[in-house]
């Protein structure tokens, strides 16, 4: 009898043993079969989800996470010649570069945005190279800019424009290029009278072609602009005007030791 008791004793911690191994297996078969259904619903739930709210996932996590440790002091690391995180600008030597798609690139550049306009009117291009046509069709042009030189005489006269440097200046400039032109088409004149006359003598006579020097048609300039002058009556100031400059010229010859005379 108390055999039997004491072997029934002998069984009951064995027993109660197993019975917790069983209790403990099931609750981590449990636990187990727990964490296996929340991932397998994380893992859907994450399918459904869009691409860009993926990516803003894995880089809240990333950012989350702690940075890794420095490294000891003593420790030589091999320094990286790039971030991780930037791409290379491309895969091998013989491949072609590539942009990065998180630069704007550059606003386009506006071709022929600094050129210069002109009038097609006055290019040597589209016109027939005729001169005197030219000058007879914008005829008008040299009226209304001798107006414009009339009404800048008048403002220099005034007391403001006295003090005007760059208003004198620019009158001069544009008084310089009108004389310039009246110059050069009474020259142009010229030189056309002359070769009617001497294409008339060669028609009429049959002598030979003569081409008329530079030194005679100077002179025949210059008698035309004398026959000009004296019908508009400015001969005599003309003449005075330019023996004051001759004296001036001949008096600043000797000072400076060349006398003409000698």
């Amino acid at each position: 009898m108390n055999a039997s008791s004491s072997s029934d004793d002998d069984d009951a911690p064995g027993a109660s043993t197993w019975e917790g191994e069983d209790e403990t297996s099931e609750s981590s078969g449990d636990s187990n079969a727990a964490g296996e259904r929340a991932l397998r619903v994380e893992a859907a739930a994450t399918k459904r989800l869009s691409l860009s709210e993926r990516l803003r996932r894995l880089d809240a996590a990333a950012a989350a996470a702690p940075p890794p440790p420095p490294p000891p002091r003593g420790v030589k690391t091999k320094r990286r010649r790039r971030d991780a995180a930037t791409p290379p600008g491309r895969a091998s030597k013989n491949a072609p570069a590539e942009a990065s798609s998180r630069r704007r690139p550059p606003a386009p550049r506006r071709l022929g945005a600094d050129a210069q306009r002109r009038d097609p009117r006055f290019d040597a291009l589209s016109t027939g190279g005729d001169a005197a046509a030219a000058t007879r069709r914008y005829a008008f042009l040299a009226e209304r800019e001798k107006e414009e030189l009339k009404a800048s005489r008048a403002y220099l006269k005034t007391k403001r424009g006295r003090r005007d440097a760059a208003a004198r200046g620019d009158y001069e400039r544009r008084v310089s290029k009108q004389r310039q032109r009246e110059h050069d088409e009474r020259r142009r004149a010229v030189t056309a009278r002359f070769r009617r006359e001497e294409r008339s003598k060669v028609k009429k006579t049959g002598k030979a072609p003569y081409y008329t020097k530079r030194s005679v048609l100077k002179g025949a300039v210059a008698q035309d602009r004398f026959a000009d002058l004296k019908n508009r009556g400015k001969l005599g100031a003309f003449l005075a005007k330019r023996g004051r400059r001759a004296g001036l010229l001949e008096k600043g010859a000797r000072k400076q030791g060349n006398d003409p005379a000698r």
